[in-house]
Formats: C-alpha cells, sequence, structure tokens
C-alpha cells in the first residue's frame, strides 16, 4: 500500500489488531508519518498481538494523537524507521513495570533490524517497555528522553563452589522505586533475565544458576557475556538500556 498498512483514525474500544503478516507499505511515504499499523485517534483499547510487521516505509508501529495501545508477541523488524514510534500517546511494548517475570517471558515482542530504534519516544509521550528482544536496530534499542537510564557497576558470574553459575549485577543512577528490568545476549538485549525494584539510589539484581536454569537462558550469562537494562519510573517512563557490561568471572 502506498500509505499505511493499517490505520486507526478515529475513537473506540476492543479494537484488536492480530496474527496479520503487514508487509512492505508507505511506498509514498513523503512526509514520513505512514507506518505499517499507524494509531492516531484516542481509542483506549487497541491491542496489536501476534503480527508480523515487517520491510515498511516508516515505522512498524506508529502512535500519533492520544493513542493507547498494547503490543504483545508481535515481529517487528527490518522497518526504515524506527520498530515503534511513540510522537504521542501512551504504548505498553511487551509489558508494565508490574507485570510478572513470566507474563513478560510470554508477551514479548521481537524488536530487531529496524533503520532507527527499536522503540523511539518522543517527548512527553508515554511508553513502557518490558520483557523484549531486541538486536541489531541501527540507533539502538530504546531512546526516550523522558528518563535517564541506569549505570551498570559491575556483573559477575560466581565459580565458587558454594555459589557456583550466580550472577550478580549492581546499578547505580536509580530513584527509589525504579523498576529494572535486565537483560543479556546482546548490547540491546535479546534475552530477558528478570527484574528487581530499586530501594535507594542504587540496586543489585542477582539470579542464582538454578534460576537460569528454569528461564532458560544459562548459557546466555556465562563470563564474557553482555549484560544491559532499562529502568521504568514510578511516572510510567521506560529508559533507554544502560551501557552494556561484560560478566566476569570471579
Amino acid at each position: 500500500n502506498a500509505t499505511n498498512g493499517v490505520w486507526v483514525s478515529s475513537t473506540g474500544t476492543g479494537i484488536a489488531i492480530q496474527n496479520n503478516v503487514i508487509l512492505g507499505n508507505g511506498t509514498a511515504n513523503v512526509a514520513n508519518d505512514n507506518a505499517g499499523v499507524k494509531l492516531s485517534g484516542t481509542d483506549v483499547s487497541t491491542a496489536l498481538a501476534s503480527n508480523t510487521i515487517t520491510s515498511n516505509r516508516g515505522a512498524g508501529v506508529l502512535a500519533l494523537g492520544n493513542a493507547k495501545a498494547t503490543l504483545t508477541k508481535n515481529t517487528i523488524s527490518s522497518n526504515t524507521g524506527s520498530g515503534v514510534q511513540v510522537t504521542s500517546g501512551t504504548l505498553v511494548v511487551g509489558g508494565d513495570r508490574n507485570a510478572t517475570d513470566a507474563s513478560l517471558r510470554q508477551n514479548a515482542n521481537t524488536l530487531e533490524s529496524n533503520g532507527r530504534y527499536g522503540v523511539e519516544v518522543l517527548a512527553g509521550a508515554f511508553a513502557q517497555i518490558a520483557g523484549n528482544a531486541m538486536n541489531v536496530n541501527r540507533l539502538g534499542g530504546v531512546l526516550n528522553p523522558n528518563a535517564v537510564a541506569p549505570v551498570i557497576g559491575t556483573a559477575t558470574r560466581s565459580t565458587a563452589v558454594a555459589t557456583n553459575g550466580l550472577l550478580t549485577v549492581t546499578f547505580t543512577g536509580l530513584t527509589n522505586g525504579d523498576v529494572v528490568h535486565v537483560y543479556t545476549g546482546s548490547a540491546q538485549g535479546r534475552l530477558y533475565l528478570g527484574k528487581f525494584t530499586a530501594t535507594g539510589a542504587a540496586g543489585t539484581f542477582t539470579m542464582t544458576l538454578a534460576q537460569q536454569n528454569v528461564a532458560g537462558v544459562t548459557a546466555s550469562v556465562f563470563a564474557g557475556a553482555p549484560i544491559t537494562a532499562t529502568k521504568t519510573t514510578a511516572a510510567g517512563h521506560t529508559s533507554a538500556l544502560a551501557t552494556a557490561k561484560t560478566v566476569a568471572r570471579v
């Protein structure tokens, strides 16, 4: 299609966009405001689930106006713009700050190989972004000027017999109540590990070998693996990813 693959432009409830392949739209994207899926109305319950949104000229999903949507289990890849661009409105991409680890893993989106960011959030817009698999987006995993990324101090994996496999990651740059989501597998966070809630300006994420086995990510957190993370503030803004830290053996 010359403009959008799907365009939600009015007010409604219960709109579901699911199980589609949305491919190669926006061939006339002169104004750079077309997308695979464009949300520009005031709908309060648009759900995008289990779609493949790929190779569109512009963003994979573009939110404008007072758009509100939840994105789960989508593959959003190889779009010219960002995988998801939130110009205004409120989006939940994968899960919110209160979601359980099991729910986040179940509902994760894959955001990769997009021409800008995995998720790009403009000033004043809202996006909670958690649990997703992000990789090789050209400019980075997440851009959000509404929240400052946490800083990883150390990332270690113990080889001591009593604590064999214990993964410990320390953070600064946090505010009391921030929810931190931790990832590995790439500098943009290809695999979700888990979360913790900060109780001060610093915090620690610790994952036992048993927990790593349950999550199915043990092989990805050996020494030499990258660790990164976002924080989601009490106001509902998810930050960019922290600068990745390499796990060291101790």
